[in-house]
């Protein structure tokens, strides 16, 4: 076994470590949600996450991710405080003017996206906490502080676990707000611990180290405007058209499979990114997902769809178990799980990484005409999105395996 492969292995337990824990404990208290607040309050909360994750683009600007790269493959320490302080900085001034900008449209918002004021302005304040969380996370990550990084998620998981109790159970405060409250409680939590672990690395602003960076922090961005759109238009469009109750069904089914799935992977890219960063073998590194994904996809989807069953029915019988949607859901996480493997292969080449973003963005066009038509024809469903999430991560495999195989070489 070579040395990096080991130091692969070791990184990789932890990681998954501290996300078996995190991903339990919060996969526990979203089934409980789900089941105490009801689909409608439960729908409630999933639409201010999505609208969390769309800010968060715009708060990040592509530098939660462009910290992983640099910190990750530059040498001298002082470039790599350099790096993280400048994106701190960045993060820091989006966060007060999209915020501002919120408050400010939010009745316009909430008209559009069928809901109300408040909701939308909580979804601001997540996106805030969710961003630093994110951010100081990544930084974690960069620095291989795996060990860290696992014990700190499984004290935020604790912690959330407790103000969930807390305020849902004990106080019986069963609105969507009170579950957004105990998220808040516990983010804070990681993000003074993890503050205090690199407070030491601050620094002033680098006009340098932000000109370096930022061409690969605009593909990022690129990048993830087209993602957000795609992975959250799911949810947009269902709230709008059939409201925040079938919302709620809806995200049981994605929290029962593709949340799942995107537990495992983010477990595993925890550490795969910053591993194959310095690797100049693109190709030798997509024949080892192709056959690990081989010899994983049909047990995969059996073992996701049983548990699937299984949780829909923990979910209550407000959830309506539908087989249809259960084979529709499992088969979407694997195919997501297998398109984050190639995707992040093309992340470690800023030359394949912008062959991508064209790419993506030509599939956020073909999403918003099929969304569009969708509405015209009064199609929107629980099965037709699901369909839609399963062609999009089908093109993206399909799409990254295209560049690596062609283009590492050019």
């Amino acid at each position: 076994m070579t040395a990096d492969m080991s130091t692969f292995l070791r990184s990789l337990s932890w990681s998954l470590f501290g996300t078996a824990i995190s991903a339990f404990l919060f996969f526990i208290i979203n089934i409980l949600a789900g089941r105490l607040l009801g689909p409608t309050e439960y729908g409630k909360y999933n639409l201010v996450a999505t609208i969390s994750g769309v800010l968060a683009v715009f708060i990040t600007l592509g530098f939660d991710t462009t910290v992983i790269k640099f910190v990750s493959s530059t040498k001298k320490e002082e470039d790599k405080n350099f790096f993280l302080s400048n994106a701190l900085i960045i993060i820091s001034i989006s966060s007060i003017v999209i915020l501002l900008l919120v408050v400010t449209l939010s009745r316009f918002l909430a008209i559009k996206l069928n809901t109300d004021k408040l909701l939308v302005i909580i979804g601001a304040l997540y996106a805030i906490i969710f961003t630093f969380k994110t951010f100081f996370d990544s930084i974690i990550r960069a620095l291989h502080k795996f060990k860290i990084q696992a014990f700190v998620k499984s004290i935020e998981a604790l912690v959330a676990t407790i103000s969930f109790f807390v305020l849902i159970i004990v106080l019986e405060h069963k609105s969507y707000v009170f579950y957004v409250c105990a998220v808040f409680i516990a983010a804070i939590v990681l993000l003074l611990i993890y503050f205090y672990q690199i407070k030491a690395r601050f620094r002033r602003w680098s006009g340098k180290h932000f000109q370096s960076a930022k061409p690969y922090a605009m593909t990022v961005l690129a990048t993830s405007l087209a993602t957000i759109v795609t992975v959250t238009i799911d949810r947009f469009a269902i709230n709008i058209a059939l409201g925040p109750k079938v919302l709620g069904i809806y995200s049981a089914y994605l929290i029962s499979t593709t949340i799942i799935a995107s537990q495992i992977s983010a477990a595993i890219t925890n550490v795969f990114f910053p591993t194959i960063s310095k690797s100049p073998d693109k190709i030798g590194l997509m024949r080892k997902v192709d056959n690990l994904l081989i010899w994983i996809g049909f047990p995969f989807l059996i073992i996701m769809s049983l548990l699937s069953i299984a949780i829909i029915f923990l979910f209550g019988v407000n959830y309506h178990l539908n087989l249809i949607y259960v084979f529709l859901s499992s088969s979407v996480a694997f195919l997501q799980l297998a398109a984050v493997f190639y995707v992040t292969i093309a992340m470690t080449s800023e030359k394949l990484f912008v062959l991508y973003t064209k790419f993506a963005y030509l599939k956020l066009i073909i999403i918003l005409v099929v969304y569009s038509a969708l509405f015209v024809l009064k199609l929107i469903s629980i099965s037709s999105v699901l369909e839609v999430l399963a062609i999009a991560s089908i093109y993206d495999i399909f799409v990254t395996r295209y560049i690596i195989e062609n283009k590492s070489g050019d």
